[in-house]
Formats: structure tokens, C-alpha cells, sequence
């Protein structure tokens, strides 16, 4: 993303938003126990991004992509820098 492009909009640190994502993780892990599973490869943390923009995805990612799995449900949540384009992929 262009993160340059959101410098007039609303944004929050990254690291404020992951505080939200671990939040709801916690409580979906909670809930399915053993089901899931978290991954992480922060590679960069030192941006700013809408709010709400991981959490969502992840959410997304819990709630349709475990949709009718059987066994363990893997989020991975992955940051990383290249040719001056931070990407976020969930």
C-alpha cells in the first residue's frame, strides 16, 4: 500500500492495530481451543494504517476461511518491506 496516500486520513500506529487483532484472536482462540492457530512474521511494525484494516481481515480469515474446515485453522499475519511498499498479508 502507499502509505503516503493515507497521510490526510485517519490512521493509527500498526502496532496499536495488531493490539486489536491479538485481542480478538485471543477470544476466537478462546473459543475453538486447539482449532487455531496463530502465526506471526512482523518483519516491520513502524507504520501507520487505517484502523481496523487488519482486524477485519483477520476476522474475515477466522469467520469464512475456517468456515466447514476439520482440524486446526491457521491465521498468519505477515509484514514486510520491499522497493519502498510495506505489505501487510493475512
Amino acid at each position: 500500500a502507499n502509505m503516503n496516500s493515507l497521510a490526510d486520513r485517519r490512521v493509527i500506529p500498526f502496532e496499536k492495530e495488531m493490539e486489536h487483532v491479538e485481542s480478538y484472536l485471543y477470544i476466537e482462540m478462546l473459543r475453538k481451543g486447539d482449532l487455531l492457530k496463530v502465526e506471526y512474521n512482523l518483519e516491520i511494525t513502524d507504520f501507520n494504517i487505517p484502523p481496523l484494516t487488519v482486524q477485519t481481515l483477520v476476522e474475515n480469515a477466522v469467520k469464512h476461511g475456517m468456515k466447514g474446515k476439520e482440524g486446526v485453522g491457521i491465521i498468519s499475519i505477515r509484514t514486510y518491506l520491499k522497493n519502498n511498499t510495506i505489505y501487510v498479508i493475512v
